[in-house]
């Protein structure tokens, strides 16, 4: 059996020597080359081509594949398991409009060039920036993301670094993903109900056990869909404590994403 290496499409740098530029391939095969600015960051780059393949090989230490978005409604390509946590985190954090893998070079003021992870689209049309580096990894990436922060900030965009999820909130994650499927959206009614049952807080068993019949593949997607809550990092059980979501909105992240310094 015959493995294909890792493969990069390097983009020449044609800014001035001494500038920041960003640079990626259009659907149309079209080179872009700018300069990072806040301009540059609001130009269109749905489509963009991936720069890096790689695939699985008797030496390989990744797990290249592909990631089903809910969101998007497409399947996006996924250098390592965890870049695709990464993008299940981002989905699941309400950030997905659009997911794009690798599909820009960064060249820095001292030459040197970076290709991220994912460039994820927001729904509100804003942009983040993600590269997936396990803890053991972030010291010898300092000087990469740092100078990504700053990038990104220039641009408008935010940057994060996702280093995995603590406790069992991987695992419950994954689970609840499961229930992403549009068919599997709660009716009002439905939904009226469990609020109903859940109160200020209540056992998941007892949740399931008092709502309507055939009803549980619906609470487990109103815990992904965050209207209802529960601690993430602890291991899921018919015991857990469950919530409403008064706001309806994301919680604060479990710190398995670091912020950049130099975003907004």
């Amino acid at each position: 059996m015959s493995y294909k290496p890792t493969t990069r499409t390097r983009l020449p740098n044609v800014i001035t020597p001494g500038v920041a530029g960003i640079s990626w391939i259009d659907l149309s095969g079209r080179r872009h080359n700018h300069v990072i600015s806040r301009e540059t960051g609001a130009m269109a780059m749905s489509g963009a081509q991936q720069l890096r393949k790689s695939y699985n090989g008797p030496s390989s230490r990744a797990m290249q594949g592909l990631y089903w978005s809910a969101a998007t409604g497409r399947h996006h390509w996924h250098e390592s398991l965890l870049e695709s946590r990464a993008m299940l985190y981002a989905e699941y954090r309400g950030m997905v409009a659009d997911l794009l893998p690798q599909p820009l070079q960064l060249t820095f003021e001292d030459s040197t060039t970076h290709i991220p992870d994912i460039l994820v689209t927001r729904p509100d049309g804003g942009r983040t920036l993600i590269d997936a580096k396990w803890p053991a990894a972030l010291s010898g990436f300092a000087a990469v993301s740092d100078a990504t922060a700053k990038a990104a900030a220039t641009l408008g965009w935010d940057y994060e670094i996702y280093t995995g999820l603590p406790g069992a909130a991987e695992t419950n994650l994954e689970w609840l993903s499961a229930f992403r499927r549009p068919d599997l959206t709660p009716p009002k009614e439905v939904r009226s109900t469990v609020f109903g049952i859940v109160g200020r807080g209540a056992r998941l068993g007892d949740v399931l056990e008092n709502a309507a019949p055939l009803s549980s593949p619906h609470v487990f997607r109103m815990l992904w869909d965050q209207d209802l809550q529960l601690d993430l990092s602890s291991p899921m059980s018919l015991e857990t404590v469950v919530w409403t979501n008064p706001a309806m909105t994301n919680p604060a992240p479990l710190n398995p994403v670091h912020p950049s310094r130099g975003a907004r």
